[in-house]
């Protein structure tokens, strides 16, 4: 069995990089279209705050007269 044991981890690690090269590029457009999405959203977020902000900032100004 402790034979054994070092044969099943190589061929799980030689396993698991022929997933990671067969699966690779699938995987980089995934990432990248996620990366994408989320800055995509940050980008919404910091508009919509900034369209609060302008919005909100002629009240402060009154505030402070």
């Amino acid at each position: 069995m402790l034979a054994v044991n070092p044969i099943l981890r190589l061929l799980g690690i030689i396993l698991f990089l022929f997933i990671i090269l067969k699966f690779g590029m699938s995987i980089m457009k995934l990432f990248v279209t996620l990366l994408f999405y989320k800055y995509f959203i940050i980008v919404l977020i910091i508009a919509g705050i900034a369209f609060f902000i302008y919005k909100t900032s002629p009240f402060k100004q009154k505030n402070k007269k």
